[in-house]
């Protein structure tokens, strides 16, 4: 459980870094930063719920699935590669970490 607290405390500080932008809420940057903030919480969830005992490898299964998931929804591709490559961002965090 010593890394799921761990990565818990990397993805606070990751969102603590999300800087939603104020004007023009209407533009892509604010998509793609509404985007992260909610992988962040994705993350969380599916770790707890897969193995919050291999932190690292429910990240790299919740990267597969959302790249999947990309390919199947192609509408929505945007926000599952967004999700993919947040979980990257702190995978590698956290590999470093540990």
């Amino acid at each position: 459980m010593e890394q799921y607290e761990l990565l818990k405390a990397i993805i606070y500080d990751y969102r603590a870094d999300i800087i939603m932008p104020m004007c023009n809420a209407r533009s892509k940057r604010f998509m793609l930063m509404s985007f992260q903030r909610s992988a962040t919480e994705e993350i969380l969830r599916f770790v707890k719920t897969h193995d919050p005992f291999d932190s690292v490898g429910s990240i790299e299964l919740f990267i597969d699935e959302m790249e999947e998931s990309a390919a199947e929804y192609p509408e929505s591709s945007i926000m599952f590669l967004t999700y993919a490559h947040t979980a990257a961002d702190i995978l590698d965090i956290l590999k470093s970490a540990i």
